[in-house]
C-alpha cells in the first residue's frame, strides 16, 4: 500500500481524483482485505522432503556399489590377497618370517601381479621360485640340515 493512500485512511480523509468526482474513506479493514486476496499465497516448499530421501538413498546406493566393486576386486586378487597386504608381507616373506600357507599366498599373489613382483624386485631382488617353505618345510629346518 502507497504511503499517500495510508496516510489518507489513517486519518480519515478523502481525497480527489478530479474536481468532479469525490472519494470517501473505505471503511477500516477493507484495504487490508483487498490486500491480502490480491497478495500471491507462499507456496511451501514440496521438494525438500523428498530431495532429502532422494539424496539419502543415492548415498546409500553408491556405498553399496563401493563396497560390491570392492570385494570383488579383493576377491579377485591373485592368492586371495591385495596388493597392500602384500606390500606389508614382503619383508617377512623375503626372510621367510610367515608361515607356510600365508607364504604361498603372497608367493602366488608375486608371480601373478606385475606391479608388485616390480616393487619387490627392486627392494629384495628375484622372487624366488618353489623353497622348501613353499612346500611346508621351514627354511630354519632346511638350512640347519646337510
Amino acid at each position: 500500500m502507497s504511503l499517500l493512500i495510508k496516510l489518507a485512511f489513517e486519518k480519515g480523509a478523502s481525497f480527489m481524483t478530479n474536481q468532479s468526482e469525490q472519494w470517501d474513506a473505505c471503511p477500516p479493514g477493507t484495504m487490508r482485505r483487498i490486500a491480502d486476496r490480491v497478495r500471491p499465497i507462499p507456496r511451501q516448499p514440496v521438494v525438500r522432503p523428498y530431495a532429502s530421501a532422494v539424496l539419502v538413498g543415492m548415498l546409500l546406493a553408491v556405498t553399496g556399489v563401493a563396497l560390491v566393486v570392492m570385494r570383488t576386486s579383493l576377491d579377485s586378487s591373485p592368492g586371495g590377497l591385495a596388493c597392500v597386504e602384500i606390500m606389508q608381507s614382503m619383508n617377512d616373506f623375503s626372510t621367510g618370517r610367515l608361515d607356510p600357507a600365508l607364504h604361498e599366498r603372497v608367493h602366488q599373489h608375486l608371480l601373478a601381479c606385475r606391479a608388485c613382483r616390480t616393487h619387490y624386485e627392486t627392494h629384495y631382488g628375484p622372487v624366488p621360485q618353489m623353497t622348501g617353505h613353499d612346500q611346508g618345510i621351514s627354511p630354519l629346518i632346511g638350512a640347519i640340515r646337510p
